[in-house]
């Protein structure tokens, strides 16, 4: 026994029926386009175009040097200890100060605050890291 091939029918081609959308050869202006570019090659203009990203990408790394090296700063801190956690317990209590404790650290503006010391109160910035934007890839072949 042998099986019927099915032939395709020819009266209808959904593909072939699909391009009657695009654009011909004439709808296309046979005017040349003016060049805009300030360049006097290709070469020149992608090359200063690269050099902008080199430059933006050298700020975005810089700025995020500094704030990774504000980060780990740690002159911005000090520590104090005692005997043990009883006695660092009793010198909160005392100076009111127990309730500001969070994972062994204190904000010092409050604690200022809470000692009546006058310090310029602060915005503390948590650092972002470098994150290329979008259109710097646009620069890799």
């Amino acid at each position: 026994m042998s099986k019927s091939k099915k032939q395709p029918s020819n009266d209808f081609d959904p593909f072939a029926s699909s391009f009657t959308s695009f654009p011909s050869f004439t709808d296309f202006s046979d005017e040349p386009q003016q060049d805009t570019s300030n360049y006097e090659s290709y070469e020149e203009e992608a090359k200063a175009e690269v050099t902008d990203y080199q430059l933006a990408i050298r700020e975005a790394s810089a700025k995020t040097r500094k704030s990774l090296e504000d980060q780990w700063n740690t002159d911005y801190y000090f520590c104090a200890f005692f005997a043990n956690q009883a006695q660092r317990d009793q010198f909160l209590q005392k100076a009111g100060a127990l309730g500001l404790i969070k994972d062994n650290f204190i904000n010092g503006q409050k604690l200022a605050e809470l000692l009546g010391i006058d310090i310029e109160p602060q915005q503390i910035e948590t650092p972002k890291l470098f994150a290329p934007k979008k259109d710097w890839f646009d620069i890799v072949l």
